[in-house]
């Protein structure tokens, strides 16, 4: 009777969990939307054509320098990241609009790292997929490890608290992803070297 009251209990629960992650990730969506929804159509609109004139010159000097394609893509794609960063935040520098700003900077890089992860990967043969797939899995671990590591020292016992930590662990997290994704395009840019 006790195992069968125990799985009741163990369903109640479960239910329950899962209502509670559906509401954590429409929560999440709904922060993740506020850092673009933020801003009027006018100031997207402005913003989105200060990136492209201010990109179109960049490009133009990556030309002029000689740049292989494959690197005026990676810079292109970055300088539009951190344009954007900037332009949001000239318009609010709130503590709450920069830590929308760094959740959006990480989504960003997330995206491009699978960009160049699967460029890598398909520059890749064989059995050397296999050791990407493997580095890849393991900076996961290294990554959740680290994020782990993050809000334990934001706790109030050792930060002092304050929401500048949810800040500096929102800014350190966005460095840990752009930094991988700058190493996965720099094996990229190794691995073509011979094409």
């Amino acid at each position: 009777m006790c195992i069968f009251d125990c799985a009741i209990l163990n369903q109640y629960f479960m239910k329950k969990c899962v209502t509670l992650i559906a509401v954590l990730l429409c929560l999440c969506a709904s922060l993740h939307a506020q850092a673009v929804d933020g801003l009027t159509p006018q100031q997207q609109k402005a913003i989105s054509q200060k990136i492209e004139k201010l990109t179109a010159g960049f490009k133009q000097q990556l030309i002029k320098a000689n740049e292989n394609p494959s690197s005026v893509e990676f810079k292109l794609d970055t300088f539009r990241i951190e344009r954007w960063a900037a332009a949001c935040l000239e318009l609010d520098e709130s503590d709450a609009s920069m830590r929308q700003v760094e959740a959006e900077r990480a989504g960003l890089y997330d995206s491009l790292l699978n960009k160049y992860y699967h460029k890598l990967n398909d520059v890749l043969k064989g059995d050397d997929r296999k050791i990407l797939q493997q580095a890849q899995r393991n900076w996961l671990q290294y990554r959740d490890s680290e994020l782990q590591l993050l809000s334990t020292v934001a706790k109030d016992e050792y930060s002092g608290g304050g929401t500048i930590q949810r800040l500096i662990n929102a800014s350190e997290y966005t460095s840990i992803v752009e930094g991988r994704t700058i190493a996965i395009f720099n094996h990229y840019q190794r691995a073509i070297q011979a094409e």
